[in-house]
This record gives C-alpha cells, structure tokens and sequence, in this order.
C-alpha cells in the first residue's frame, strides 16, 4: 500500500491492486492443494494403477477444482494485465515530470542526474540478468513441464529435450544462488521459488518413480533413475538454501537445554530411524548448552549427514567433548578415505575446490549452516585432520543454562 500510494496510486486503484494480489494468492493456494495430494507428493501413485486409474484420479482433480481454478486464473490474469498498463501509465507520468525539471536545473545538476540514472539503470540491468532472469526461466520451464506432465499418455522419454532443459536451469540456479546469499530480501525469493520449482520438481520425480515401476528394472544408468535423482538433489538443494538465509542476524530463545537429548533428536531425524550403531557419543553426559536448541539440533544433523555423505564405507561417527585451557571442545569426527586440501573453505557454500572422497564434489551449504549457527551462539568451528583417516569437525558451543553462563 505505501508502494502505491508513493507512486501515486489512487485509493480505487489501491484497492483494485489489493484485490489482484488477493487473487493471485487464493490461485497459488489452490495450485498448491492440488500438487500436496498425498498421491503425488509420496512418491507418485502406486505401481499397481495403470493410466486409465491415473486420467480417471486427474478428471476427479479437474471436476473438484477445474470450474474454480480457471476462473481464477482468468481474474488474475485481467487483473495483472490492468496493473501493467496502470503501472506503465504513472512511469510515463513520472517521466515526463522529471524530464520538465531536468530543463530548468543547472547543467551540473543534469550531469550529476544523469550519471546516477545511469548507474542505476545498470545496476538493474546486470542484477535481472544474473539474478531475476534465471529464476523466471527455471519457474517457466517448471510450469512447462508440469502442464505437460499432466496428460500420461506421452512416453516418458520423449520429454528428454525438456529435461535438458531443466537441468541446465537447475545448474544456471546453483550458480547464480552464491550470490543471491548475499540478496537481504533471499527469504522472499526462495520462498517463491520453493512453490514455482519445488513442486513441479516433485511431479517430475513421481513421474520417474512410476516410470520405473512400469518398466520394472531399467539398470541403475537407467534415464528415468537419472532423472528421479536429479529431481531429488535440485529439492535438496532449495531446502538447503531455505535453512542458510532463515537463519537470522541473532540465536532466538537462548535457553538451557541437555546436549544429549538434542544430539539423539538429531541422531534419529539424520538417520530416518535406521540402526544408530555406527554413531557413538562419549563424555557428553549431564552437559547442558545454552542456546537455540532447534538450531543446534539441526547444526548436528547437518553434521550427521556430511559424515555419512563423505566418510569410508564404515564411517563409524563418533560425538565427544574434552576439556582444554581454553574451554570446552566438542569434535564430531569419523573415518575418511581421502584427504583434503584447503578445510576451511569447506565451510563456504558452493565451494567446488575440494573432493572429499573420490569423484565426488559438494556444493558446502550444509557446513555452511553449520558455522552460520556456530556464529550466531559465539562459538568457533575448524576442520582437524592430525589423526590419519579421521576426519573430524571441532567447534565450541556456549554451556549452562544462560546466555552468559560461559563456554
């Protein structure tokens, strides 16, 4: 509303601005009911229903929202082409207010003006071109291919071209995501992105999924498995970014808390309930932090996930803590067959100098949630490698059961 009101904008006009995002969200509301159908977002329909169960499951979709969604999509597309003409018209107002100032002000003064005009007229031009423009692309290929996912009668393979496309939106993502860290407003972006991509994502996987359960065993090189894992890996990656720019400038409710119950709650969501065995915690008994405890929890998750990911066939992970003459350290460590080079920059999202195990390349955000959490509670995090094959993880926490109970 003061956007508006800034640009001029009348109270009927405000309110019709109002309305279109009303709309706008009541669509994308309903086009998200439609996609979270357990059905789907599960993993797809059962391998025992055949396309004519699907079509019949999609006519019932389309017969409980089709009537509603068209014509809403219908409003707000009125709406929206009506705001661009509105918008274009006060731009042209402006324009031609400052065009009449710029006449009587001194020469200096124009020149001055202009080279700002310049400078921002740039600046917009090179941020849509890295930043705006890649995520329209991708959000636009995903909408796509949803569309087109829908009718099941199109073999699976004909898409290739599509998810080529994809892919290569997807890479051009990765890339263009270290510097959209650096973007205060990341929060809303990734938000946006997280229902323009990752759903339609999600459709795609669920279609590989059942396209694998049609055609029984395709081999592990498989196009469909190929495509299931790209799908899930372009998920994880969102959430993963989802998780670095939520965490704000300063740790919420600094409370006391048992750092054993937080490290078995990570354990078991690191897991997904498998045998812990190979996980063992030493000298962590009757230790209590002081700190964000569902940050800590997911910084031990994080912690969890990077060992499995990159340690030896038998990672065997351990949790321990130990006494120093500067204070508590605690060390998540476990076995590696590989040795790596420049460990702090292990730390830096998207840092692909490093191969921690062989051919195997990281994109670094769990380990930078890692120490952006570190940070946030005072604490230092490093990578220790003295002990061959033993890779470990060394950081300090604050202990007791206030914020400034010491380390």
């Amino acid at each position: 509303v003061q956007r508006a009101r800034s640009l001029g904008f009348t109270e009927a006009e405000t309110a019709h601005l109002l309305d279109a995002l009303d709309q706008s969200n009541a669509l994308s509301r309903l086009e998200i009911e439609v996609m979270d159908l357990p059905e789907i977002v599960s993993g797809g329909p059962p391998a025992s229903m055949d396309d004519t169960h699907i079509r019949a499951w999609m006519d019932a979709v389309e017969r409980l929202h089709g009537d509603d969604y068209h014509t809403r999509k219908s409003r707000v597309m009125t709406a929206v082409n009506a705001l661009y003409r509105l918008v274009s018209d006060r731009g042209a107002v402006h324009l031609s207010g400052l065009a009449g100032g710029l006449l009587r002000a001194e020469w200096l003064m124009v020149v001055c003006i202009g080279l700002l005009a310049t400078f921002v007229v740039a600046s917009a031009f090179v941020i849509r071109q890295r930043f705006v423009r890649p995520l329209e692309t991708i959000g636009r290929i995903m909408a796509n291919m949803h569309q087109d996912s829908l009718d099941t009668s199109i073999p699976f393979q004909d898409r290739a071209d599509e998810i080529g496309m994809v892919a290569r939106g997807a890479d051009r993502f990765r890339k263009e995501s270290a510097r959209m860290l650096r973007v205060d407003d990341m929060e809303f972006v990734l938000r946006v992105v997280y229902h323009d991509v990752k759903q339609p994502v999600k459709r795609m996987a669920a279609l590989a999924q059942l396209q694998i359960a049609e055609a029984g065993e395709c081999g592990e090189g498989g196009f469909a498995h190929e495509v299931n894992r790209s799908c899930h890996g372009l998920v994880e990656l969102i959430d993963s970014l989802r998780d670095l720019v939520r965490i704000g400038a300063s740790a919420g409710n600094r409370t006391g808390f048992e750092l054993k119950a937080a490290w078995t709650d990570a354990v078991a969501d690191a897991l997904h309930g498998n045998d812990p065995g190979d996980v063992v915690a030493n000298g962590i008994d009757g230790l209590t932090l002081a700190g964000d405890r569902s940050l800590i929890v997911q910084f031990f998750v994080n912690l969890l996930r990077n060992a499995q990911l990159h340690g030896s066939r038998t990672p065997e992970i351990t949790f321990s803590s130990q006494w120093t003459g500067n204070g508590r350290v605690f060390s998540v460590s476990n076995r590696i067959d590989a040795i790596v080079e420049d460990a702090d920059s292990l730390f830096e999202p998207f840092n692909t100098r490093n191969r921690v195990a062989s051919g195997t390349s990281g994109l670094g955000l769990g380990l930078a949630i890692c120490k952006r959490i570190v940070d946030l509670h005072g604490g230092e995090i490093r990578i220790d490698q003295e002990t061959p094959g033993i890779f470990a993880v060394l950081f300090t926490l604050p202990e007791g059961g206030n914020e400034g109970a010491g380390r």
